[in-house]
């Protein structure tokens, strides 16, 4: 349980880092929100509005935690919500990367296979 606390902890830092960077950096009408599920251990930076008449509606990244573990879902960050995960203290074997097949995760032997 303890590790789900800084985990989570980790997260919301993530969210936030990334809510402002993207703010920052978008001169559009396009919105960075944050969904943040504490209770059932959902979390989302998504992007939502209008790019011209281009309708805009992604998430950049979207994390669970289940049985102590993040698992990523969806990713589509530069670098990697894995590495920055890793590089914020958790360690390769609690993060899962979901958005793999589950009988291809063998194949990415520093992460968690669930």
């Amino acid at each position: 349980m303890e590790n789900v606390v800084g985990y989570r902890e980790i997260i919301h830092r993530l969210l936030e880092e990334y809510r402002t960077f993207l703010a920052e950096l978008t001169k559009t009408d396009v919105d960075t929100e944050i969904l943040c599920d504490d209770t059932h251990g959902q979390y989302m930076v998504m992007r939502i509005g209008w790019r011209a008449e281009i309708r805009v509606h992604r998430p950049v990244f979207y994390l669970r935690l289940k049985d102590g573990k993040i698992h990523v879902e969806e990713d589509w960050t530069k670098e990697g919500i894995a590495n920055e995960l890793m590089q914020a203290g958790v360690p390769a074997s609690d993060i899962v990367l979901s958005f793999t097949p589950p009988d291809l995760r063998s194949e990415t032997p520093a992460f968690a296979v669930a």
